[in-house]
């Protein structure tokens, strides 16, 4: 299970050759839990992953790693018929399981998103920036600064639930 950048490390451990190459095979994760992940970076071989659950939660009112990014990746799973499933919540921000439910909404002032950028992984494993052509870095254009995060109180039990829902269904 991880958030945010966690939440795409979790969404991408269940591709084949991550799971084989980074972690041991006397075991196996019985599913992936991935709240708002970033899915802007095209991975080789990231529609051949491992025969466990996949669930996401994210929100669609997400500017930091939008549901968007993820739209695409996620049909082609689903058309290959991955065990995924997809929570989103309408209002919900980056971050809007924060336990400062008090907390407004704010600018992430001189945090990073990447949601113009286009990156896949070429076959030496680097990260190319497509509007460039070269190797991706935080300083490229595409790179944005200030997006939203903040709490969602609604979003947060209906994820909750859903979390326990997912992971009863699992250990089952």
């Amino acid at each position: 299970m991880g958030f945010s950048r966690g939440g795409q490390a979790s969404l991408y451990a269940a591709m084949k050759r991550f799971d084989k190459r980074w972690k041991s095979q006397d075991f196996q994760f019985a599913g992936y839990l991935s709240f708002y992940p970033d899915c802007s970076i095209s991975f080789r071989e990231q529609d051949h992953v491992v025969a466990k659950p996949l669930r996401v939660y994210h929100g669609l009112a997400d500017n930091y790693d939008p549901y968007s990014r993820c739209e695409g990746y996620f049909a082609t799973l689903k058309q290959q018929g991955v065990d995924l499933e997809v929570h989103t919540y309408p209002y919900a921000e980056h971050g809007f399981d924060s336990p400062y439910v008090s907390s407004p909404v704010v600018v992430a002032k001189g945090s990073q998103t990447v949601r113009d950028c286009r990156i896949t992984e070429n076959a030496k494993g680097e990260l190319i920036n497509q509007q460039t052509g070269k190797v991706f870095s935080y300083r490229d254009s595409c790179v944005l600064l200030g997006p939203k995060v903040g709490p969602d109180a609604q979003a947060t039990q209906q994820a909750t639930r859903d979390v326990l829902e997912a992971v009863r269904a699992i250990v089952q």
